[in-house]
């Protein structure tokens, strides 16, 4: 018994550090390529990424794939680049990452690899990511229209006005949702559109009513709007917290996405994005009326402090993190303040 213990300790020591070296020698590689002003420092770069390509291949990620791809590039090794933009372009997209199509038709892909482009594999290559591409906006489109699935109404069999109006007061249109995380497209006008990333509670029951919370990010200055967003951009990192709370006590998780001209804080033209947000969202899940929360990081944090300040009726809380509480549009309206909180940390 003692030795099958030693021996499992062992595996599992053994395991852990596979795993620490690899993301070790990724570090390493990542930081060598940052220094890197020559072709001496870019083989030793490249070197670290293929030794840990070699030794950990069930690790490999697409970002270090593309950044290999970046440093064979710049070492004139064509053929080396050529063979990780194609495990790029042929990767099915995870819902988890960056697409790793977007690294080969990405607007400045042109200039990353532009004596690459006349070379016929390019355009093989951006053929295999465009086909990528398509697929993955059918399946976003699919993944969307489910979120948005309700039960149909049909009042039209009730004869008498007991039996319609008792309908009426029962009527549940929600349905089980088929995942726990969404990117749902926003129109902003008619020719500009972001996204919101949703995040179900694990065993999401359509006949229950849920608390919901906003997380406002910040920096919006320097952000742009995106057509789709994916789980490890927003329930990982520092927002971790956020997602270990909100499983733990049953929280939607709504996440949306900003800009300089449209955001929540320095900008009247972005400031109807939330509440029209939540009028979508609630059309298509449970959530309790009353425990409708806004929260956000820094320029996310000012942005809920406006909202408490400008338009508080849809929401029960406000809470800010690393912020400063002031409008930048607009009036300080200090009467809607006094029956909702503001915590500001």
């Amino acid at each position: 018994m003692r030795y099958c213990i030693v021996l499992f300790l062992v595996l599992l020591s053994l395991f852990a550090q596979a795993q620490e070296n690899y993301s070790t020698l990724i570090r390493k590689a990542v930081e060598n390529k940052k220094k890197a002003k020559d072709s001496i420092a870019y083989l030793h770069a490249l070197g670290l990424y293929e030794d840990a390509f070699a030794r950990f291949p069930d690790s490999i990620d697409q970002f270090s794939r593309y950044n290999a791809s970046i440093l064979a590039y710049k070492l004139n090794n064509k053929d080396k680049a050529f063979t990780y933009l194609s495990a790029l372009a042929k990767k099915e997209t995870d819902w988890k990452t960056y697409p790793a199509w977007n690294y080969i038709i990405r607007d400045y892909a042109s200039e990353e690899y532009k004596d690459l482009i006349g070379d016929p594999r390019w355009q093989i290559l951006k053929s295999d990511a465009i086909k990528n591409k398509d697929r993955f906006y059918i399946q976003l489109k699919v993944k969307e229209d489910e979120f948005f699935s309700i039960e149909p109404t049909n009042l039209d069999k009730f004869q008498d006005e007991k039996s319609l109006y008792e309908k009426i007061k029962n009527f549940n249109p929600y349905k089980a949702k088929k995942n726990q995380d969404y990117s749902i497209s926003f129109k902003i006008n008619d020719s500009t559109k972001t996204s919101f990333f949703i995040h179900l509670p694990k065993n999401y029951n359509p006949h229950k009513k849920y608390p919901l919370l906003f997380f406002l990010h910040g920096a919006v200055r320097s952000n742009a709007l995106i057509d789709y967003q994916f789980a490890d951009w927003n329930l990982g990192g520092w927002n971790r917290y956020y997602t270990k709370y909100a499983e733990q006590n049953d929280v939607i998780l709504v996440f949306p996405k900003g800009s300089r001209q449209y955001n929540w804080m320095t900008s009247n033209e972005g400031f109807f994005m939330i509440p029209e947000m939540l009028e979508s969202i609630k059309k298509a899940v449970n959530v309790d009326d009353n425990k409708v929360f806004i929260s956000g990081h820094s320029n996310g944090g000012t942005g809920s402090f406006s909202y408490l300040m400008k338009q508080p009726t849809q929401f029960a809380g406000f809470y800010g993190f690393n912020t400063y509480p002031k409008i930048f549009t607009g009036g300080t309206f200090v009467e809607n303040i006094k029956n909702r909180s503001f915590i500001n940390f």
